[in-house]
């Protein structure tokens, strides 16, 4: 009777141990979205995004209300940089978690 009691708890703790995880999204997956403004929060029309990681580039502009998107995104370790023509270009280092 015990060894079927220690069995069974056995059995409920590894089935409760896996359906607590919850997988990763596949790298392919990920996207990040963020959003241009000056100083005065002002959003920033038109403005190209470029994402640089080890394994990716890629460039996109934002929209009307200062909204970027990247979809498909593979790196986690990844960096931005935006210009725009009357802009200076600046950049910040972002990481992903």
């Amino acid at each position: 009777m015990v060894r079927k009691f220690s069995i069974l708890l056995v059995l409920i703790i590894l089935t409760a141990k896996l359906f607590a995880q919850n997988p990763a999204l596949p790298l392919s997956r990920r996207q990040v979205s963020g959003i241009v403004t000056d100083s005065a929060k002002q959003a920033i029309t038109g403005a190209t995004v470029t994402l640089i990681s080890k394994t990716d580039t890629l460039k996109t502009s934002t929209n009307e209300k200062g909204l970027f998107f990247f979809m498909n995104v593979k790196s986690l370790g990844i960096y931005f940089v935006c210009e725009q023509s009357w802009l200076q270009e600046f950049c910040k280092n972002r990481k992903i978690l």
